[in-house]
């Protein structure tokens, strides 16, 4: 994403403790959300929430292996299946996964 942009991953089955991220986000940012797959909103507690004072802090700097925060520490396991958006400024993202 040279100014902004966003990428939204295909639907998936979401198990997992906690989603790494490898980017590079010297200049800019990196927030990431979960989405319900059909309905495309935000899942309770996995979306950025736009107030500096409710939300964790952006991904920056360069990473081979960064973890995503979310404002509530939770598993990562969904009964239907998801989506994951990542919002970027100024940033690249070149993968990311589940452990």
């Amino acid at each position: 994403a040279g100014q902004a942009g966003t990428i939204t991953t295909k639907a998936f089955m979401m198990k997992g403790e906690n989603l790494y991220v490898n980017a590079e986000a010297n200049w800019g940012e990196i927030y990431a959300e979960i989405l319900d797959a059909e309905t495309m909103r935000p899942l309770p507690g996995f979306g950025p929430v736009w107030k500096p004072s409710e939300q964790p802090p952006p991904l920056t700097g360069d990473h081979l292996r960064a973890r995503i925060q979310w404002k509530n520490n939770h598993d990562l396991v969904f009964e239907k299946p998801v989506r994951i958006r990542f919002y970027m400024h100024q940033a690249r993202l070149y993968s990311f996964w589940l452990e």
